[in-house]
């Protein structure tokens, strides 16, 4: 009987210990989400020193330091989390944050390669990947203009990746909530601040669930395949100008999205009529496409630069024309067109 009774003491004292961790990491969360940094990276710290491996709770003290700009103390926070929970992508994700934070995006690329492999079908990894691509296709054309400053072309594509990329203030929870005024501890500390650096990047941090466990094996998605992807955008691109040579009219208008913002502020039904005749009227078209290049900026975003040769009965014109393109729906569609 003595023995029954300590044993169902220790289980009664066991579930006080969750409960009170439980409450404390949200405790912790409502202190992030008010900016009182110190406030919880305090509680967070007593609550690792009775439990210095409760997975929680070093999650969210990675996201403190994260937001203290302590990257360096964040970074070696999440990489403990990898090498203890290799099998959750929420670590490697949030080590990508704090690596785009320093500016370092081939290790940010890295560890987001690795949550994709843990979990492919984690969507917040596959957007942040892309932002990752875009802002190294950035860097690229940057670099490619300090040595020819007179490259149009380049400036154009510049012009086009920009505007993918924000620019954040600092590294962002992903849970929007609403944010409330902060203590005075957190506003001494961001008033000491230096400004932050414009090369920075906004990805997705992602939360931890509370609960550790594996998930469920589900049907996930295949690998993405970067040179298929390339194949694709090709193909589209090609039928689009073979439409176009052929005075396809339906065919032509149907090789850009709904997101494709027609030209000189013409609706999308007077955009497509204008096509329409400028299709229609020549008695022949010739579109030639030559150096094409494509950089897949994610897998489901692609941007196509070319030289157009454009020839018909009575006009003939030749453009560096770049395209960006949407995947929907498994098909490539254009959204952005522009000509230099």
């Amino acid at each position: 009987m003595h023995i029954k009774i300590k044993l169902f003491s220790i289980i009664i004292l066991s579930s006080i210990l969750v409960t009170s961790v439980a409450a404390n990491n949200e405790e912790i969360q409502r202190m992030i989400q008010q900016g009182s940094f110190k406030k919880a990276l305090v509680l967070a710290e007593e609550q690792l020193a009775i439990n210095p491996d409760e997975t929680q709770t070093l999650f969210l003290k990675g996201l403190i330091l994260a937001r203290m700009d302590r990257l360096k103390e964040s970074a070696a926070v999440f990489i403990r989390l990898t090498e203890e929970h290799p099998e959750l992508p929420e670590p490697y994700n949030n080590l990508a944050v704090v690596y785009a934070a320093s500016g370092d995006y081939d290790k940010a690329e890295a560890a987001l390669r690795q949550a994709i492999n843990t979990h492919p079908s984690y969507a917040t990894a596959h957007e942040n990947l892309g932002d990752i691509y875009a802002k190294m296709a950035s860097q690229a054309y940057n670099n490619a203009l300090k040595l020819d400053s007179n490259n149009q072309e380049t400036k154009e594509k510049l012009s086009m990746i920009s505007d993918l990329i924000t620019t954040p203030e600092q590294v962002a929870v992903a849970r929007k909530t609403e944010v409330k005024r902060p203590d005075p501890e957190s506003v001494a500390q961001n008033k000491s601040k230096p400004a932050v650096k414009s090369e920075k990047i906004e990805l997705k941090s992602e939360p931890i669930q509370a609960k550790i466990e594996p998930e469920p094996k589900v049907m996930l998605e295949p690998s993405f395949d970067k040179e298929a992807a390339r194949k694709e955008v090709i193909t589209a691109v090609n039928l689009w100008a073979n439409a176009w040579s052929a005075k396809d009219v339906e065919n032509y208008v149907n090789s850009y999205s709904t997101k494709f913002v027609p030209p000189n502020k013409l609706s999308r039904s007077r955009w497509q009529e204008q096509r329409r005749v400028r299709l229609t009227k020549p008695r022949y078209i010739k579109v030639k496409l030559d150096n094409i290049m494509i950089e897949i900026l994610r897998q489901d975003l692609a941007l196509v630069g070319f030289v157009q040769t454009y020839q018909s009965d009575n006009y003939k014109d030749q453009v560096n024309k770049q395209l960006l393109l949407n995947k929907v729906d498994g098909v490539w569609l254009i959204s952005k067109e522009e000509s230099s």
